[in-house]
Formats: C-alpha cells, structure tokens, sequence
C-alpha cells in the first residue's frame, strides 16, 4: 500500500464519517506553539465546537477535541507538508500550532487486538503515520518534564502524559527514543468480527460469527468466508456468505449481525481457523480477519449446564456444575453456603479444608495456595466488628503455628460492598481483613467462566494427545 493512496482510502468509506478526533501535543518554541504529537481518528460522531486543554502547563499543553471531516484533505496536507492548523478554544480564542518539516512516512492496516492495545481502538483501520524533521523543542524536554511533574496530576514525563490522554501505548512513541516529532492518523473501518463460537450443529462443525458495522455500510453486500487448517495438513473452505437483513439487529448507531457458518469436519482435529469479514463490491475489500489456533469453547455455558441439569433430574448422586455453585453462593445459607464457598474455592485452583462442622471451631475454611493460606468464615447474617476481629485473631495465630502468610477472610452473599457498617469497614481495613460481599461472588464467577475454556484446554489436549500413545 503506498502512502499517497491515503485519500482513496478515505474516498471508500468517506460516508461512514463526521468527525475526525484530535489530540495533539504542542510546546512553546520563541513565543510559538508547534506540534511534536498528533493522534487524529475519523468518527462517525458529530464534531465538538471547541477544543480542550486536557494538559496545561506554560511550555506544553495537550489539546483535545474534534474537526468535521470535511477538514480531513486540509489536514492530510498539513500533516504531510507542513503548515499551521488553527485550533479553536473558545469563540474568540484560536491556537496557531505550527507543522515544520512534517511529512507523511508510511500507511498500513491493522487489526485484531494489536490495534486496540497499541492505539486505542476497537476497530481494523488504516494508520498513515508521518514524522518531522524539527528537533529544536528537545532543548525544552528537561524544562517540560519538570513541570510536568509539577502538575495538577504529576506525569513522569511528556510520553507519560501524551499515552494516558491520548490513550496510546507508551512503547509506541518513538518521540521518546530520537527526537523527531510523530503523528498518526487514523481511518477506521467501522465494521468487524466482534466474536465467534464454535459447536456441533447436527454433527456439523458450526462457526456462530457475530459481526459488528456502522449502519450506513450497506449490509448486503458484507460477506463471510472461512479457511480451516486440519492437524493433518488438509484445509477446508467455506466460500463467502452474505449477511441476510434477518440476521441484523440495529443498536443505535451500530448494527450487529449473527451468521452460522457450518462445515463437514471434527473440531477436534482442527489446528487453526481464519474468518474474514468481506465488503463484497465490484473490488472486494477485506475489513477484518480473525485467526483461531487453539478452539477453547465448543460448549456454551448453557448447553453444559443444560447437560448438567437432565442428568440431576435422572437421579444422579452427585453433580457439581458451576451454575448450581453460583446458585448456592447467592442463595445459599449455612453449610449449604459453606459448603458452596468451600467448592468455589477448590474449583479455582486452592486446596482447602472444610471445618465448619467441627464443634467449637474457630473458622469455617482453610485454603491454601503457594502464595500462602486463607483463613475464610462464612455467614449469611450482616458482619460484625466482633466477628471481624475473631477471624483477624486466628489467622495471626495460624501464621505463628504454620510460619505461612495467613489472610483472614469473610464471605457474605447478604450485602453488598457499598453496604457495609463503617465501623466494620475502618477495622477490617486496619487489620487487613478481606470481605468477599454479593457483589464480589459474582465478579469471581465472571472470572472463572472467563478463565474456564484456557484452563480445561490445556487438560483437554493432554488427554487427547497422549492418550494415544500411553500402553
């Protein structure tokens, strides 16, 4: 892709725009402002009126806000050749930021969750970046980190301040490693592969994609493929299907879109995927790519506890399933919530001890970890001071005993954290007694659902590739 094709990318897409978000950092240079960094993204937002001094000290500032995109040709020009942007602050308040020696470097596109760690944004887009010649405002670098420390919010230096409110990763600025002023701008394709489950549907492989796009990209002609890559090295392809109108829920500005794509192969043996999002015109354009090596859920929560449930209704014994756990914890009391607590904590990863039905005891669980012990007490009544001071004292007394770090531990499923006694809150954070509330249970359980597929993975591949070869 060459850098002057900048514009014909934008000419694709030119509808989907409004705006174009700015921010910039600018230095005082003989009574001049100049520009060293500048992050400008097309939106599909209305533009703002006036822009912000979100940093502000008297040798350095950064200004956020917006253009209407009908700006975007003066500000390519700008940015690749040089010249003075004229920044509005108030109605009769302009900044004059001046561009010396800028020129436009290189363009390329980026997806996936590179561009969302590294430049803040959510959607595959085309990056032009450009850099500048002008060196001269490193003679103020030392002048403007000191006052930068110096600040209402004291940044370590001007890179700190430009990654936190220009929401880009600080590895990122090469500003900080030669000198030269940098800018990038932005041009997103607001359409993309949002999510995608696997399953069996019908003893067929089943691809469930979930797409997201901008309303005015015309639906009809976005389309699907796959490329399926098996352990044996023989591929299978599912060739382009359009997105019907059946499949398209509006959400405001943004529509989102579910398609199945199914295929005639085991899961099990396949070794990577790639889907790709299409705009199917007289020249296709691919808007976004998404690639599986290792396929961690072919089972939705729902369909296992689904499972889970007949065979409890059959009669079973004994069942244990994360959606019955959840139950307990939330509505359990007694040892049916011990027992809950004892089970959750065992299931992420603690070996524990149930003691609560031991007479006199002094805890209700141990657990423990290579990180040390908790000592946890369960109840379904409104926590105390003295029953925080009771659990505070025989964790000190089990990390004399056992010469292990002993964290004292209550879990309640009667509050929430924004309603706890603040008598009981100022002791247990004194003492550092932890309270896991309502609230924090099901935080927990988000986190195991979410760590679930990984952990069970890694198992699932040692059974299947080693069973095979155990006599």
């Amino acid at each position: 892709m060459r850098v002057d094709d900048t514009s014909q990318i934008y000419g694709k897409f030119k509808e989907n725009y409004a705006s174009i978000d700015l921010g910039v950092a600018i230095v005082s240079f003989k009574r001049k402002w100049h520009a060293i960094f500048v992050k400008a993204t097309l939106s599909y937002k209305k533009p703002y009126r006036f822009f912000n001094s979100v940093v502000r000290t008297p040798k350095f500032r950064i200004l956020r806000g917006s253009f209407p995109s009908s700006e975007f040709e003066t500000l390519l020009r700008i940015l690749s050749q040089g010249g003075q942007l004229n920044v509005p602050i108030t109605s009769r308040l302009t900044i004059g930021v001046l561009f010396r020696e800028w020129k436009r470097c290189s363009v390329s596109f980026e997806q996936g969750r590179y561009i969302k760690d590294q430049y803040g944004i959510e959607y595959p887009s085309h990056i032009v970046r450009f850099e500048s010649d002008w060196a001269a405002w490193r003679e103020l670098e030392r002048e403007v980190n000191f006052l930068l420390q110096c600040n209402d919010v004291p940044y370590a230096d001007y890179a700190e301040s430009i990654s936190q409110n220009l929401s880009f990763k600080k590895d990122r600025l090469e500003i900080d490693r030669d000198g030269k002023p940098r800018g990038y701008l932005l041009i997103p394709i607001y359409a993309r592969i949002f999510d995608c489950r696997y399953g069996l549907e019908g003893g067929q492989f089943s691809l469930d994609i979930i797409t997201e796009f901008y309303h005015k990209i015309p639906f009809g002609k976005l389309a699907l493929s796959s490329r399926i890559e098996m352990r044996d090295g023989t591929r299978i392809y599912i060739r382009k299907q359009r997105l019907q109108k059946l499949d398209i829920q509006r959400t405001r500005e943004m529509c989102i879109a579910r398609k199945t794509l199914k295929a005639r192969t085991d899961p099990s043996e396949t070794s990577w995927i790639v889907i790709n999002l299409v705009l199917d015109n007289r020249e296709p354009i691919l808007l976004d790519k998404m690639m599986e090596r290792e396929l961690k859920v072919l089972l939705p929560e729902t369909k296992i506890s689904q499972i889970m449930r007949e065979y409890e209704f059959k009669g079973r014994e004994q069942t244990e399933y994360l959606e019955k756990t959840w139950k307990k914890l939330m509505e359990g009391k007694g040892h049916e919530f011990e027992d809950a607590v004892f089970t959750m904590l065992t299931r992420l990863g603690f070996d524990a001890v149930l003691e609560a039905r031991q007479k006199n005891h002094l805890y209700d669980i141990l657990a423990c970890s290579p990180q040390g012990v908790l000592i946890v007490e369960c109840t379904s009544d409104r926590i105390s001071k003295v029953m925080a001071e009771k659990i505070y004292s025989t964790a000190s007394e089990i990390q004399k005993q056992l010469k292990v770090r002993a964290i004292p531990l209550i879990f309640t499923n009667q509050i929430n954290s924004n309603e706890l006694d603040a008598n009981v809150q100022d002791f247990c954070r004194r003492s550092r007694v932890l309270i896991v509330t309502r609230d924090r249970i099901s935080t927990i359980i988000e986190i195991a659902l979410e760590q679930r597929p990984a952990r069970t993975f890694l198992f699932w591949q040692f059974f299947y590739e080693k069973c095979t070869s155990w006599p």
